[in-house]
């Protein structure tokens, strides 16, 4: 943030950078805490890149240096079921795509971040507005709005209210069905031109509550939200900010590299000696107040819908209408993974389903075959074995066919198969090139009624 006028100028791709930093920076903080530096390959430079992107929020290199890294280190490990990792993908691969489309377009390398922004927002938009579509119709089904078995009341359960809320089959309804309620009413409000800055506040006031879940494991996950409904704010809100009375205090301070540095440094050293129930409250209590102070006046261009949700790239609308295609592949029998149904109790495997209103199409058969694993020294297909979870047979397959050394038993429709190194199933040889299975992820599943809240 050199001047005040480039922060005027670059307002929008500001604040998104400044959160894509955090995202990036919280993801892979706690990738390389369980990884450990000596795995983590060139990924280990999108901290600094953090770092410096917080420094220089409207430098265009740090910020394409970490999408792409995100996007190398996300190739690295997929086949993944993470949702969180899909949406930052997708975001990602449109974020080059709108890259190279203003660069040609421009006839320069470094672009303009004002044009940059335009041409890659409305996907973030659709990502966010796809994602709570999908985050609603899934849970209409029978087992999620079962007390007994709902994922909203078991996740409410992690928070360690007192048992007379938590026990209560009145307030696990109220928790069932406020969550619908609560996804749908965001998701039409920030389609809204009147009333889109209320979405913006509900849906990161509902991120933020998820952020607080004991353990921080959604932590990364609430700040792309977050990140994601910043696409909404109004264009001048940075600019109303840098007129205002804390920046005018502020400046001064952070005027020199230097002085961001240090101040930074200090940021992150607090961060990481505070309870992160803290730390996180305190970021989220700094975006809510930016967002009530600068962000409820928007301009006529900030709320005309085709600006709105249409890139002037057609790759990146393509890119917006593959990850709807995504949410929908359960009900297509594609896939279940990276389908945005987490905490859904969602199921569409072995020719069932629970949803109340979609019925399986089943395009793709790879969902008819559930196979019990009996035994197996493979490490993934043992553990949910132990654990009592049948799985799709593509995937036990997917699993043989990539630790070529190890050996299973498995049942699938009262037949038992037996494959092992000396021995591979024939299956096995017939199964679709590798890139293919990196797209076709499948949760593991427990197939009985009601189904328990697995949290995938």
């Amino acid at each position: 943030m050199e001047s005040t006028g480039k922060i005027r100028n670059e307002s929008p791709y500001a604040i998104f950078a400044l959160i894509l930093a955090l995202y990036l920076g919280a993801h892979y903080f706690y990738v390389f805490r369980g990884l450990g530096l000596g795995q983590a390959g060139l990924t280990i430079l999108i901290l600094p890149g953090a770092f410096f992107l917080v420094l220089w929020p409207s430098s265009l290199p740090p910020f394409v240096f970490m999408v792409l890294l995100h996007i190398f280190q996300t190739v690295m490990i997929i086949p993944s079921g993470s949702n969180h990792l899909i949406i930052s993908f997708f975001l990602a691969v449109g974020l080059t795509i709108a890259y190279v489309h203003v660069a040609f377009r421009e006839k320069k390398l470094v672009v303009e971040p004002a044009q940059y922004f335009d041409t890659f927002a409305p996907l973030g938009r659709w990502l966010l507005i796809i994602m709570y579509f999908y985050g609603t119709l899934h849970k209409v089904n029978t087992d999620f709005l079962n007390p007994l078995s709902s994922c909203a009341v078991a996740f409410w359960g992690r928070y360690g209210f007192p048992d007379l809320i938590s026990e209560s089959i009145m307030i696990h309804y109220m928790i069932i069905y406020g969550t619908l309620v609560l996804e749908i009413v965001a998701m039409i409000l920030l389609l809204t031109r009147r009333f889109r800055w209320w979405g913006i506040v509900i849906g990161v006031s509902f991120h933020g509550f998820l952020g607080f879940l004991p353990g921080g494991h959604l932590f990364a996950f609430s700040t792309l939200a977050i990140m994601l409904h910043s696409l909404f704010l109004p264009k001048a809100s940075l600019e109303r900010f840098v007129s205002g009375p804390i920046w005018q205090f502020l400046a001064p301070v952070i005027a020199f590299p230097l002085r961001r540095a240090a101040l930074l440094l200090g940021l992150i050293v607090a961060i990481v000696l505070l309870p992160l129930a803290l730390s996180w409250g305190l970021f989220l209590a700094a975006v809510l107040a930016f967002i009530a102070t600068y962000a409820r006046e928007y301009a006529e261009a900030d709320l005309n819908r085709a600006r709105l949700l249409l890139s002037p790239s057609a790759l990146v609308n393509v890119v917006a209408i593959l990850f709807f295609l995504n949410g929908a592949s359960p009900y297509l029998g594609f896939k279940t993974g990276q389908t945005i149904s987490m905490f859904s109790n969602l199921i569409t495997e072995g020719g069932r389903s629970n949803h109340l209103i979609l019925p399986n199409l089943r395009l793709f058969d790879h969902q008819s075959r559930i196979a019990t694993v009996l035994k197996s020294d493979h490490p993934a297909l043992g553990l949910w074995s132990r654990k009592g979870y049948t799985m799709v047979e593509f995937q036990v397959l997917d699993y043989l066919e990539r630790a070529a050394g190890t050996s299973a038993t498995f049942t699938v429709n009262g037949e038992t198969f037996t494959h092992s190194p000396d021995n591979p199933l024939p299956a096995i040889s017939r199964l679709p090139p590798r890139w293919y299975r990196n797209l076709v992820v499948f949760k593991p599943v427990v197939l009985e009624s009601p189904r328990k809240c697995d949290n995938f």
